[in-house]
């Protein structure tokens, strides 16, 4: 009866179904630990000494010109789903956390680090916020896709660690799964404080809660790339550094039920 109910009212039974069984297996610890084994499969450890020898050619792979219209037919999926009214774990960490906390986002001028395609203009519009948003990345590719995508927004190419824009030039700022792909990831951090007037949003950020920085080689969209999963501890001292102190978070995923625990954050930070 509720699964001819729910067909009635035009619900993916199918899904919900496999939201609850997921959310179910979340909680439970030996199927944590092998999430985990097969999360970190696609990944090469390699040390800090290694990183900083090759990060200027895998910063450069973000540049390579076949990336956006392979990360925005993946993107184009969730954001159908989105607009249906789906749940989205990673999109609704950052809107949720900014609804609760700002209640002047509407009026809030927005910069998001690390833009890609400029797709997070259009979660904000599917929620309701409509913010002054403008983007910036460091591939010209990705911001010529963001500009025929979304003409109505600013996109601009800049560096993550020395961003051309005035000191206090946004209300909220946006690292949007950035820092982690940045060597040099104290500099990005240090940026986003500057041109913030209030706040600072580091979305998507790998963070275990005893050990790190780790460094680590992975492929994605047929490139090599650098990712770097922090220690939380340290990262915390390290926004503190630059008169940042986190108010709020949400974990959009974990792995890990011991003192070596995994999770992927969105944090909230006011800025002194």
């Amino acid at each position: 009866m509720l699964i001819l109910c729910a067909e009635g009212l035009g619900i993916n039974y199918s899904k919900m179904l496999r939201v609850l069984i997921k959310r179910a297996l979340s909680n439970n610890c030996h199927f944590k630990r092998f999430r985990a084994k097969r999360f970190f499969r696609q990944y090469q450890e390699i040390s800090a000494q290694e990183a900083e020898a090759v990060t200027e050619m895998l910063s450069n792979s973000w540049k390579d010109t076949s990336i956006p219209d392979q990360q925005f037919q993946i993107v184009n999926d969730q954001l159908t789903d989105y607009r249906n009214g789906h749940p989205d774990p990673t999109f609704d960490s950052l809107t949720n956390i900014l609804t609760r906390n700002i209640p002047e986002l509407n009026s809030c001028k927005i910069l998001e680090i690390g833009c890609s395609s400029g797709y997070l203009s259009e979660i904000f519009r599917i929620k309701g916020i409509f913010s002054r948003y403008q983007g910036c990345d460091y591939s010209p590719a990705f911001i010529k896709s963001a500009r025929k995508l979304y003409p109505y927004n600013q996109w601009d190419v800049e560096d993550a660690t020395a961003l051309s824009y005035q000191d206090d030039s946004f209300n909220l700022v946006i690292s949007g799964c950035c820092v982690l792909h940045i060597f040099d990831y104290a500099a990005a951090i240090a940026q986003a404080a500057r041109v913030a007037r209030k706040y600072v949003v580091f979305h998507r950020t790998p963070v275990f809660n005893n050990k790190g920085p780790v460094f680590y080689l992975k492929h994605a969209y047929g490139v090599k790339m650098l990712e770097i999963h922090f220690c939380e501890k340290e990262l915390s001292r390290l926004m503190a550094s630059e008169g940042l102190s986190i108010i709020d978070e949400e974990i959009i995923d974990s792995f890990f039920c011991d003192e070596n625990s995994f999770s992927i954050k969105t944090y909230l930070c006011v800025k002194s």
